[in-house]
C-alpha cells in the first residue's frame, strides 16, 4: 500500500471532499473508499450519491461524511476512527441492488441493471471550491 505522506499533493491526503460528475439512470451510487484498516479488519468507507435520469448529476461528498462498513454492514462500534485520508488506498464507485427500489414497470430480472458513465472525480482542499 502506498504512503501518501510522501506525496503532499496527493488529492485525497489534503483534500476534504470528492465530487463526482456523471450521466446516470436516475438510481442511487456508493463511492467506496478504503484504507489500511481494510487490510487489517475489514472496514471500509462508504457514502452514496443519487444521479438523474439522463442528466448530468454532481455528487460532493464529504469525506467526513463517509461511513465505516465491514461486511456490507454499517458499523456502530464508536471505537472505529473517522476516515483517514492519508491512508486511502482505493476507491470504488459500486451499484448495489438492493439499495435501489424495484422499477414500476420493469420485469424483475432487470432489477440491477445500471448505466452511469463518469465524467470526472475530483478532490477538493477546501469547501468552497468550485466544480468546473
Amino acid at each position: 500500500m502506498p504512503d501518501w505522506r510522501a506525496y503532499p499533493c496527493f488529492a485525497c491526503a489534503c483534500a476534504v471532499c470528492c465530487c463526482f460528475a456523471a450521466i446516470g439512470d436516475g438510481q442511487t451510487y456508493s463511492c467506496i473508499v478504503r484504507t489500511s484498516l481494510y487490510e487489517s479488519d475489514g472496514i471500509e468507507y462508504v457514502s452514496e450519491f443519487k444521479t438523474a435520469k439522463g442528466k448530468f448529476s454532481h455528487a460532493r461528498l464529504p469525506f467526513a461524511n463517509f461511513v465505516a462498513y465491514k461486511d456490507n454492514r454499517r458499523v456502530s462500534d464508536i471505537s472505529v476512527r473517522e476516515l483517514d485520508r492519508l491512508s486511502i488506498s482505493a476507491m470504488a464507485i459500486a451499484y448495489y441492488p438492493q439499495r435501489n427500489p424495484p422499477v414500476k414497470g420493469e420485469p424483475a430480472s432487470q432489477h440491477g441493471a445500471f448505466c452511469l458513465s463518469l465524467v470526472h472525480i475530483k478532490a477538493f482542499r477546501e469547501r468552497d471550491e468550485p466544480e468546473l
